[in-house]
């Protein structure tokens, strides 16, 4: 049975950044439903034109969602998007946030990077550790977001999870227990193994957002280990912060391109994953690489992450446990071809075709059963 990606559109919740969720939004467009037209709550032209997808009439029609308002107006969106305009025929929502509340006039499948995290699996974690309106908010709204987002499910024909921490996630939120997973792809093309690099140093790449990622534990480590350097890569709200008080073997970069990442992965002795993530593309990206990882024993890194073999895991967020893990990490000789190896069979951007081309197919096929 083939996809007619005319019967279809995509949606997606915000693009003011070009991260994971827009990478994989990128591949759903480009791969597996091309040229069906993409639909954002809220989006910055710029960033669109880089992952070039064809843009839909923004989910909000003429309300101006901007990367500045955007987390003002978390309150008015299940509201909204319930009344918006529906998507004309079947929907595949790319959604870590509202983007499957919209409507459609056909069946809606999720392509679930998480359900709302600040109603469901970080609600504790920004509870405590968030910035005082992240707290506030958490507490106030979150029996809300809940409802309203337990009430968006009640509409969606088919959820599809990322990982098996994801998947579990949407068992809890939503009682759909065994949603198919189908783990985002990276880019094979770009993020390629050298025998040649030489490795030195460790590395952290996201989003600079505490408590999520939890790089001031990475930095925090680094006070310990004066002669060994960590680079930071990427933006965020807390980088200023974290700069002034990193000691002077943390360098901070900002953002860089892709072809700039691939050498400092290369370059790598290990990248730090310190946060629980939903699935995380960086670790395997860096593994594609031949870098091992050193992960948080928990969310999707406990999918693509294998112990002894592409990387080393550590059980508890404090300095000591991840100073045990860095020993672990350099005291092991590491395959890092054959990790390379393994990760482009597994992570490809072709192996993410096949599985989300025949999972939409088995949606499809039951329901003209």
């Amino acid at each position: 049975m083939d996809l007619d990606p005319r019967e279809w559109t995509i949606s997606h919740d915000f693009a003011f950044v070009s991260g994971g969720a827009e990478w994989v939004t990128r591949c759903l467009s480009e791969l597996v439903l091309p040229g069906a037209p993409v639909r954002f709550i809220g989006a910055d032209d710029d960033v669109v034109r880089h992952f070039g997808v064809p843009r839909g009439p923004d989910l909000l029609g003429a309300l101006p969602v901007t990367r500045w308002n955007h987390r003002w107006l978390a309150p008015l969106y299940p509201v909204l998007l319930r009344r918006a305009r529906p998507a004309a025929g079947h929907l595949l929502a790319s959604s870590y946030a509202f983007c499957h509340v919209v409507p459609s006039t056909g069946m809606k499948v999720v392509y679930c990077h998480s359900p709302l995290r600040h109603a469901w699996s970080g609600a504790a974690m920004y509870t405590k550790g968030g910035s005082l309106p992240v707290r506030m908010a958490t507490r106030l709204l979150g029996g809300y977001f809940r409802h309203a987002d337990q009430r968006a499910a009640e509409s969606v024909t088919a959820f599809i999870a990322t990982s098996r921490a994801v998947r579990d996630r949407i068992h809890l939120a939503y009682g759909v227990a065994d949603a198919p997973i189908v783990p985002p792809p990276f880019d094979e093309r770009v993020f390629t193994f050298d025998a040649d690099a030489v490795r030195d140093g460790f590395l952290w790449v996201g989003r600079i957002a505490e408590p999520y990622k939890r790089l001031s534990l990475a930095i925090e480590v680094m006070r310990d280990m004066p002669n060994k350097t960590l680079t930071v890569v990427g933006e965020g709200r807390d980088r200023a912060r974290l700069q002034r008080t990193a000691p002077s073997n943390v360098r901070f970069l900002g953002w860089r391109s892709a072809h700039d990442l691939v050498d400092l992965y290369r370059s790598s002795e290990g990248l730090f994953f310190p946060g629980e993530d939903d699935f995380g593309i960086v670790p395997v990206e860096a593994m594609a690489c031949g870098t091992p990882v050193i992960a948080y024993r928990a969310g999707g890194a406990l999918d693509t992450v294998e112990e002894g073999f592409s990387g080393v895991f550590f059980d508890t967020p404090s300095v000591e446990s991840l100073g045990q893990a860095i020993k672990e990490l350099l005291a092991q000789d590491w395959d890092h071809a054959e990790v390379a190896s393994r990760t482009s069979q597994v992570y490809s951007r072709l192996a993410f075709q096949q599985r989300m081309t025949d999972t939409l197919r088995g949606v499809v096929g039951d329901r003209d059963r």
